[in-house]
């Protein structure tokens, strides 16, 4: 009654009219049963103990504290991110056009020892005596391209630290752009940029000038690697060399696949060289590699041992004057012929 009381005058205080005032009391068994349904009050520790939570780092577990199984997944995982980066490099490559005013021949090789860099150099300097403008370039870090054409290629190249960035006369109409002399540093810096740039070597190209009328002759490096797909994705002719023997037969399919990164203008040639009439054996894979290639072997060159001789006495190649030298300018003929229009050649007069 005395609650009752009160409830009344707080109502007169406000205004209010106490007569509509009513008053239920709930049973004892649904009070107790919504007191036992509802959530658990969190205890007074409970706020502390999620702050502490969010505040401490996740730690990791670093890849040698990963479980045998754990870490061979990851490893695989990495493994296909990688393949998958070298799969769409090569499909970037495959759509890329020679960006050069002129053509570019480029000369492969699946294998060491093949001769390849000495018909480069022979190639050129004969194309260059026929009056023909040649740049010559080195991409092999061996730098053996510069120890055959110019006097002094180790004072000259050996101050070349990046690479592919100077250009050197060998006479009026041949220069040769060496790779230089980079250290490990510059290396790793090339590797990664060949790596995540397709275009590095034709920017390397470009920033050179070079003309319409000059013959771009690429010395890839053995074998599919970064810089050799570059050359590849930019050369208008491909030339492989190989050798006449079992070796170099067995690489010819190495080296097919390897022209996959050609554009698709691109018909690549094949070039036997070292063919020793007096060894049956070399004359019957010249015979194999013809009837297998047809209009694709572009030719052959004979054993020059004066080749081998000037080679070992640091002679040069303009002493050997040989079949080896004759059929090695017969060639640069035919394929100064096939190129010409894209040269827009002008005979000296």
């Amino acid at each position: 009654m005395v609650r009752s009381l009160d409830i009344a005058n707080l109502f007169r205080s406000f205004g209010g009219d106490p007569q509509r005032y009513q008053e239920f009391e709930a049973p004892e068994a649904e009070l107790h049963e919504a007191v036992s349904t509802a959530a658990p009050l969190p205890s007074p520790r409970a706020p502390v103990e999620a702050v502490r939570a969010l505040a401490e780092p996740v730690v990791q577990a670093e890849p040698g504290e990963l479980p045998p199984l754990s870490r061979e997944l990851a490893q695989l995982h990495s493994s296909r991110q990688a393949s998958q980066a070298v799969a769409a490099l090569d499909q970037a490559l495959s759509r890329s056009r020679p960006a050069l005013a002129g053509p570019v021949l480029a000369l492969t090789s699946a294998r060491g020892g093949t001769g390849k860099t000495v018909i480069a150099a022979g190639l050129a300097q004969a194309l260059s005596r026929s009056g023909q403008a040649v740049l010559l370039v080195e991409l092999d870090s061996q730098n053996v391209l510069s120890s055959l054409l110019l006097q002094e290629a180790s004072s000259t190249t050996g101050s070349i630290r990046a690479p592919l960035s100077a250009c050197l006369a060998v006479d009026d109409r041949l220069r040769l752009v060496p790779f230089g002399a980079p250290d490990d540093l510059d290396l790793q810096a090339l590797e990664r940029a060949l790596a995540t740039d397709t275009q590095w070597l034709t920017r390397r190209l470009q920033a050179l000038d070079v003309p319409a009328d000059t013959l771009v002759i690429l010395d890839c490096p053995t074998g599919s690697t970064p810089l050799t797909r570059q050359a590849l994705a930019l050369a208008t002719r491909v030339l492989g060399v190989t050798t006449a023997d079992a070796t170099g037969y067995a690489s010819l399919p190495r080296l097919e696949r390897q022209w996959q990164h050609c554009t698709g203008q691109v018909h690549p040639l094949h070039l036997l060289n070292r063919v020793d009439p007096a060894r049956p054996l070399s004359q019957d894979i010249a015979a194999i590699v013809a009837h297998s290639w047809g209009d694709r072997l572009l030719g052959v060159l004979p054993e020059s041992p004066d080749l081998e001789q000037a080679l070992a006495l640091g002679q040069g190649l303009a002493s050997v004057q040989d079949a080896w030298a004759h059929g090695l300018a017969e060639l640069g003929r035919e394929l100064l012929g096939e190129l010409r229009p894209a040269l827009r050649y002008a005979a000296p007069s």
